[in-house]
């Protein structure tokens, strides 16, 4: 077995000196930020598999207080990133993981 200082803690509880504040609500989170002029954004995915989507209004949910604005899949361009799952078990069907619509 290797001595060295990599292995050193395999098998052996490790002191966690954060635990106390963030288990009694005094820790600081990402999410317990906020700055001046942030915004927050989310993503839309499609809860049905392999559903074609003709077509999305957003009429209502632009005109929501605090939406800045909503972009959908087809206009950011072709350069928008997929995540790939696996290789495609139908030839011409790429399967994808999740991918945003809105």
């Amino acid at each position: 077995m290797n001595d060295s200082a990599e292995f050193h803690y395999i098998g052996k509880s490790v002191p966690r000196l954060e635990d106390a504040r963030l288990l009694t609500g005094h820790g600081a989170f990402v999410d317990d930020v906020t700055l001046p002029d942030m915004a927050a954004m989310a993503i839309l995915r499609s809860p049905h598999a392999h559903a074609r989507i003709l077509s999305i209004d957003f009429t209502a949910a632009r005109a929501l207080p605090g939406v800045l604005d909503i972009f959908a899949a087809d206009e950011m361009g072709p350069d928008l990133p997929r995540i790939p799952l696996r290789l495609a078990p139908f030839p011409g069907f790429e399967r994808m993981l999740q991918a945003p619509i809105a």
